[in-house]
């Protein structure tokens, strides 16, 4: 098929992407990545021992995506299929840059270089879509992540399925 790109030989079958897109949607507002987890001491029979939880923010976020998705999916099963995840993150520029630099930042100059690094916009999404728009995020066998500066900041996703060649 023309519409679909070919990746390399995967063994006997070849996958190829689905031209079309399985499900996109945006979040509006400034993009939170994935933050670490927390730890904390208890004591249990006055034995210490170290809890592991996840960063609140973090967990609300994912919710958040999760929510979204949901809504994005209208109803569908999660994918069986090994997906592509796109993921743009649309960050705002800083207050603080001077109108020369905050233009060249939105003409794409200026890239976003600092934290929070891209992988973790990629680690929030793909946890949170998790059961909602694929069954594990170990089926994300292709990834990417974009960041920007933009007057809109926002989350923008993006999965296609991939699928055998014919």
């Amino acid at each position: 098929m023309a519409d679909q790109i070919p990746l390399p030989h995967l063994g006997p079958r070849p996958l190829v992407v689905a031209p079309v897109v399985f499900v996109a949607f945006e979040i509006a507002g400034e993009p939170k990545a994935k933050a670490r987890h927390r730890s904390r001491i208890g004591f249990l029979n006055r034995k210490p021992f170290v809890m592991q939880y996840p960063d609140p923010e973090t967990a609300k976020y994912e919710k958040v995506i999760a929510q979204v998705a949901a809504l994005a999916m209208r109803g569908r099963d999660p994918t069986d299929k090994p997906v592509a995840l796109l993921v743009h993150a649309y960050r705002s520029v800083p207050a603080s840059w001077s109108k020369r630099d905050r233009e060249a930042a939105l003409a794409g100059a200026l890239p976003p270089v600092s934290r929070p690094d891209g992988d973790n916009y990629l680690k929030v999404a793909s946890d949170a879509m998790n059961k909602v728009v694929f069954f594990d995020d170990s089926q994300v066998i292709d990834s990417r992540v974009i960041k920007r500066y933009d007057l809109k900041p926002a989350l923008r996703i993006e999965v296609r399925e991939f699928l055998p060649a014919e």
